[in-house]
Parts: C-alpha cells; sequence; structure tokens
C-alpha cells in the first residue's frame, strides 16, 4: 500500500513539473505574442499616417496640376481659359 501512494505521489509531482514547465512556456510565448502585437499596431498605425500623406499629396498635385504647363505641349498655360471654366464662364449650359 505504501509503495502505491509513494508511486501516486510521485507521478503526481512529475505532472505538477510538466505543467509548471508548459505554463512558464505558454507565458513566452504570450509575452512574444504581445510584443508583435505591438510592433503589428505600430505598424498599422504608420501605414494609416503614409496613406493620409499620400492623399493629401494627391489632392494638392490635383490642384497644381490645374495651373502647370503641360509638358507635350509647348504652350503657355492657359490659366485664364481655365479659370473661365472653372467658374462655368463660356460653358454651353445656361446658368439659371
Amino acid at each position: 500500500m505504501s509503495s502505491d501512494a509513494q508511486k501516486i505521489i510521485a507521478d503526481a509531482v512529475e505532472e505538477n513539473t510538466r505543467m509548471k514547465e508548459t505554463i512558464k512556456l505558454l507565458e513566452e510565448d504570450n509575452k512574444r505574442l504581445k510584443d508583435e502585437i505591438k510592433l503589428l499596431e505600430i505598424h498599422h498605425s504608420n501605414n494609416e499616417r503614409m496613406i493620409d500623406l499620400l492623399k493629401r499629396h494627391k489632392e494638392e498635385q490635383q490642384a497644381l496640376g490645374l495651373h502647370m504647363i503641360d509638358p507635350t505641349k509647348f504652350d503657355p498655360p492657359q490659366i485664364g481659359k481655365k479659370r473661365k471654366l472653372e467658374q462655368g464662364e463660356g460653358s454651353n449650359v445656361p446658368k439659371r
């Protein structure tokens, strides 16, 4: 009887040791994953800022594009004509 109880205790101690090692490994994995999540959040935030920056740049380029010289044509820019078109002057559409 005594040997059975000692065997059960030894098995329980061994199982306890394995569980502690498993918990330690899982805690290390959890810490590593949390660090990776933080890095991914930083990366995501940087990507969103870059997208906003590129959108603003695109809008600025489009605004400047109305008044720039077309490099394929060596004519001076027709800023006055473009402004008239922007304001609706000279179009065939009747004003209300």
